[in-house]
């Protein structure tokens, strides 16, 4: 929401901010002031208590330790977004990372978006209307793997943020099969994909660019994989997840890809 240079900045500021408030206790309103100091040192001990009543909470929340796990064989694809720096807003293996965990159609899928190369930020603004302020949108998106083309959608309006489209939530988009399997690019703007169903194209061949169309919150790309070849339908609901690596990684949110 600001920029990605004041990730660590941030995170280290409200830990000093944690430490230095219990460093000020003094005293604490259902304790003896004489017991104040033993309580400082079992802070530890009172933490994990705390934290223990929200048992879900903590195994859920600890996942996020393992977001760069993944079951089965993975599908190997190129980056599909190669001429902007980009940062990956959602992905992983745990729901603190990756929301599309919630559909097991979608739960190793991305969500990218753009960071300007100054101050990498992602937008001119926290949340902008303009979808011109979005570093990302209009950035060409390229085929990840040579293929052919399943389905495409071209004709679904961009919406503004924080509006969006319900009625077709992957919005103009790219189905390409390669490998024995479906590879999704979704929220492409409208009137810009080039290719057709049943084009062959070869990887790093450009297909459209990125829009905000469909049911999204700002200008980004949505991309994941499934197995087989399969209907435009089913590829949100009724299909195998498949994990996907670039450049032989498995990516999670807050991994960066520079432009090349």
């Amino acid at each position: 929401w600001t920029s990605a240079f004041l990730r660590w900045p941030i995170a280290i500021a409200l830990l000093l901010a944690f430490a230095s408030a219990i460093a000020r206790v003094r005293t604490l309103p259902w304790l003896p002031a004489s017991h104040t100091r033993r309580w400082k040192s079992n802070i530890a001990i009172i933490a994990v208590l705390c934290l223990g009543s929200f048992g879900k909470l903590v195994v859920e929340f600890s996942s996020v330790f393992s977001a760069r796990a993944y079951d089965g064989s993975p599908l190997a694809l190129s980056w599909p977004i190669p001429r902007v720096n980009t940062v990956v807003a959602n992905g992983g293996s745990s729901f603190f990372t990756n929301p599309h965990r919630l559909e097991d159609t979608q739960q190793y899928a991305l969500d990218i978006v753009g960071l300007d190369p100054t101050y990498e930020r992602r937008a001119h603004g926290v949340y902008p209307s303009s979808l011109s302020d979005y570093v990302v949108f209009g950035a060409e998106v390229v085929a990840p793997c040579s293929g052919n083309i399943a389905a495409v959608e071209n004709a679904v309006p961009d919406f503004a943020p924080p509006s969006r489209g319900s009625e077709l939530p992957a919005g103009n988009h790219v189905i390409l099969y390669c490998g024995g399997h479906s590879v999704l690019l979704a929220h492409l703007r409208r009137g810009s994909v080039r290719v057709h169903a049943g084009d062959r194209v070869r990887e790093g061949d450009p297909v459209g660019s990125v829009g905000n169309s469909g049911n999204t919150s700002e200008p980004h790309l949505h991309i994941h994989a499934v197995k087989g070849e399969v209907q435009p339908n089913e590829i949100r609901a009724d299909a195998v997840a498949v994990p996907m690596l670039f450049d032989g990684q498995f990516l999670v949110r807050g991994d960066s890809h520079p432009r090349r």
